[in-house]
């Protein structure tokens, strides 16, 4: 029966294709690779940015200069519908800011 259920739940569900980007920010022991990347991120570029592969693998430095700090976010925009206590009225907003 569970399995059942869980079929029909998926059977039921909708893939939803949402625009997604990515931001690096790297910084170094010597300041001048310090680095700062946001792009669009392809569906088929996913795994490849989750494994630092291809494109996203991590930059070449000369040796001594190590990375002091950095982070890997991964945006995507979402709409969700927020009650604002009007009955049934609501409002879809953006949880990501346009950057266009």
């Amino acid at each position: 029966m569970d399995d059942y259920m869980f079929r029909k739940h998926v059977q039921n569900c909708k893939n939803v294709v949402e625009a997604t980007s990515y931001l690096e920010i790297f910084n170094y022991s010597d300041p001048s690779y310090n680095s700062i990347e946001q792009h669009p991120l392809t569906p088929d570029e996913f795994e490849n940015f989750l494994h630092r592969r291809g494109a996203f693998a991590p930059r070449d430095v000369p040796e001594g200069v190590e990375i002091r700090s950095g982070i890997r976010l991964m945006f995507v925009r979402t709409l969700f519908r927020v009650n604002l206590g009007l009955g049934s009225r609501t409002k879809t907003m953006p949880i990501v800011p346009d950057s266009s």
